[in-house]
């Protein structure tokens, strides 16, 4: 698999981190671990942490340090998805019953809310002053996106700018604090801190307008997701804002949009019309442009085996269909 090839240069770190992580939220009380077995089911690509250990190779080097933030950035990312499986009603996550389905929603804020105290807890383990402002920054970013996506749900009037203020608050924003906080690991030069901030940000971007793509181009076998859960979900994302903007919204697609629940037929009309507009091929310009504003932040940085991977992870994420 190609993102076998990208955590390559770091699986070591990889086997460190699940360790230390897997250390970190263990309790005394019962049901908290009976919480964290259940959830090692549910493994991901771990690609968060791997670009936590690829930058700061870039920067100087993996240290203990590295380690620690990696970790209190997948710990807050892990305390979103919960709270955001409960405020969307999900009843599973990557094929596993969520925390809220499986024990009650009270457990599930609790434990979110365990592992966003850890999350702080580790970081200021780190002596690195700007870790936990980071990490408070950031969950107040995620948060307040929620805001706006729950007040802009089914808002047809939702402007561009607002589309992006809330995927930057519920997606980049947390890519992009991962990024700057492996940078701050590894080295003091300002400069290059902040360089990794800003391509951080854009990979951020540049994953979750592919994803709104994904949504409309790919089918369900390609893609393993449910096809069009963004317009069954009353979501207006780039691709429909584009398409809006061709169609107005006195018509009938945005009247399906704002009311009530959508059937096969109707779901099929939107998805269709967001093609014809031109949506996809809109959007898609916009994860191009955040692919070339990262990989030219890359290009700056000396050779290695940590670069070639962020390159291939650049690609992967411009090129993928699930």
């Amino acid at each position: 698999m190609v993102t076998n090839e990208i955590i390559t240069p770091v699986q070591e770190y990889l086997i460190r981190f699940n360790n230390y992580y897997n250390d970190i939220v263990k309790s005394d009380i019962q049901i908290i671990n009976e919480i964290n077995d259940y959830l090692s089911q549910r493994k991901g690509k771990q690609i968060r942490p791997a670009i936590s250990f690829l930058i700061a190779q870039v920067c100087g080097g993996v240290n203990e340090n590295t380690i620690k933030v990696a970790t209190a950035m997948e710990l807050l990312h892990n305390a979103a998805l919960i709270h955001d499986d409960i405020l969307d009603h999900s009843d599973y996550r990557r094929g596993l019953e969520t925390i809220h389905k499986r024990w009650d929603i009270p457990t599930a804020i609790l434990y979110a809310d365990y592992l966003l105290a850890l999350s702080f807890n580790i970081a200021s383990k780190t002596k690195l002053k700007k870790i936990n402002k980071l990490i408070s920054k950031t969950f107040k970013l995620m948060c307040e996106a929620e805001f706006l996506q729950k007040i802009k749900v089914r808002d047809i009037h939702i402007k561009e700018e607002e589309y992006f203020t809330i995927i930057y608050g519920k997606t980049a924003s947390l890519i992009e604090a991962t990024s700057e906080s492996a940078a701050i690991s590894a080295t003091s030069d300002r400069n290059t801190i902040q360089k990794f901030k800003k391509f951080g940000k854009y990979l951020g971007l540049l994953y979750q307008v592919k994803d709104d793509i994904i949504d409309y181009a790919s089918s369900k076998s390609v893609s393993g997701k449910p096809q069009y859960n963004d317009i069954k979900e009353k979501k207006i994302t780039l691709p429909l804002i584009h398409s809006f903007s061709k169609i107005g919204t006195n018509n009938h697609i945005a009247d399906m949009m704002k009311n009530g629940r959508l059937n096969e037929e109707e779901i099929s009309r939107v998805a269709e019309t967001v093609l014809k507009t031109g949506g996809i091929d809109y959007s898609f310009k916009y994860a191009l442009k955040f692919y070339s504003k990262s990989f030219h932040i890359l290009s700056k940085f000396p050779e290695s085996e940590s670069k070639s991977s962020l390159y291939k992870l650049l690609n992967y994420l411009l090129n993928r269909n699930q």
